[in-house]
């Protein structure tokens, strides 16, 4: 990555609400998903889907919800916002590609574990962008790569697109990948690698040898 050096993330994604950009034939929870948001202590209480008519009804059978909200209007939003406000937290609330989110329900769900799943192919508007973490599944695709530049872009990031293709490659030979977060950020939103794998906690230091021992390689 030459002079480019990115840290772990080491965040907590509870109690944000994060946007994961995942390849657009995918439905399924991403790498590094299970670990980032499920595992961590203290366990879920109550997962919810939303769902709207443009998804795939397949996302309803990904997990054993707790709840399914079909939203369609913006009562239905009224009405699920209420519903969500009251469940025990810590509560996990997951919305289907597609479905766009209206900038007054983000503002309710201050508190809450949200994660919005949006395709490379989606457009990229501002609700996609206005989460505290955005993560950018792994690629080697070209249009993947310019739709990451793009993104990158738009969230303020110096790095030129070569930058981001070879950012890709090293975090890709580690089983990682980048994500830009403004979670503890005074400076304003920064770049990070993050795990993109399923991994146990004990066998990180063996991924972080090998990020740092595939830099070394390429650039020495």
């Amino acid at each position: 990555m030459g002079d480019i050096s990115l840290e772990a993330f080491e965040s907590s994604l509870r109690s944000k609400k994060s946007t994961w950009f995942i390849q657009d034939t995918q439905i399924a929870f991403p790498p590094g998903f299970n670990d980032m948001i499920i595992t961590e202590n203290p366990a879920i209480q109550r997962t919810i889907l939303l769902i709207g008519k443009e998804s795939s009804d397949i996302w309803k059978h990904l997990e054993n919800w707790y709840a399914v909200l079909t939203i369609t209007t913006n009562q239905d939003w009224s009405l699920a916002m209420t519903y969500i406000l009251y469940q025990p937290k810590p509560t996990l609330v997951i919305a289907c590609p597609e479905l766009v989110i209206p900038q007054q329900v983000y503002q309710k769900l201050n508190g809450i574990t949200f994660v919005q799943f949006a395709f490379y192919k989606s457009s990229i508007n501002r609700s996609l962008l206005t989460t505290d973490c955005i993560l950018m599944q792994q690629t080697n695709s070209e249009s993947d790569i310019d739709y990451i530049y793009n993104i990158t872009q738009q969230l303020g990031q110096p790095h030129t697109k070569q930058n981001i293709k070879d950012i890709l490659r090293d975090t890709r030979s580690a089983s990682a990948s980048i994500l830009v977060s403004s979670i503890d950020e005074p400076k304003g939103k920064q770049m990070y690698w993050y795990y993109a794998t399923p991994i146990t906690r004990s066998s990180k230091v063996d991924i972080v040898i090998g990020l740092i021992q595939s830099v070394l390689v390429r650039h020495s």
